[in-house]
């Protein structure tokens, strides 16, 4: 008999801040690859010299949020759940 534990981990929600369209894109990347999910995407510029753009993305655990905080794909991040 083979006995399988599973763990749970609590689903964390948080907002991201972009300025450079490369990191918006590889937070894209980073997500997916996570299983995570993007609720929310808002790109307010996009021109050839500035970009500015807010994900509100959902993952489980923190370890994609603390990647996002740690590599510096991101001007701001801020747990909502």
């Amino acid at each position: 008999m083979i006995n399988i534990i599973k763990k749970i981990m609590a689903a964390i929600k948080f907002t991201c801040q972009t300025n450079n369209k490369a990191k918006h894109y590889e937070i894209h990347n980073r997500t997916y690859l996570a299983g995570g999910a993007i609720i929310r995407e808002k790109i307010r510029k996009d021109t050839s010299s500035e970009f500015e753009g807010e994900m509100e993305i959902i993952s489980e655990g923190g370890t994609l949020y603390r990647e996002v905080k740690e590599f510096d794909l991101s001007t701001a991040a801020t747990i909502i759940e």
